[in-house]
């Protein structure tokens, strides 16, 4: 039967201290295509999984590079913790992929106990 349409867009948003938000627009229009994975780096830039590959924007949404993933099958991904900080794994289907890059991942810190 005919399928619903798909629209898919990564959003910007303003964040304040305390906690309050602001739309300011869409970041990335990807159109007909819905977003699957999405992760960043310490620089903001932003690694999504977009029709199989990895597509990496910058913060301001401009397309840096893409990523191709063996039979387009990026489905999710992470960046590591610790000596794997600049490496981006990526899960298909059937496989876990990893990939070296140039930037650390961005990770909310652990929350410690006092």
């Amino acid at each position: 039967g005919p399928r619903a349409e798909v629209k898919g867009a990564i959003l910007e948003y303003e964040l304040f201290a305390d906690g309050n938000v602001k739309y300011k627009g869409i970041l990335v229009d990807l159109k007909n295509v819905g977003p699957d994975g999405l992760k960043v780096d310490i620089e903001g830039n932003l690694y999504v999984a977009v029709k199989g590959n990895i597509v990496v924007y910058s913060p301001e949404g401009k397309k840096l590079t893409e990523i191709s993933i063996p039979n387009r099958g990026a489905k999710n991904l992470c960046f590591g913790r610790g000596k794997f900080n600049k490496t981006l794994f990526i899960a298909t289907n059937k496989k876990l992929y990893s990939i070296d890059v140039k930037k650390a991942g961005f990770h909310v810190p652990f929350r410690t106990k006092n």
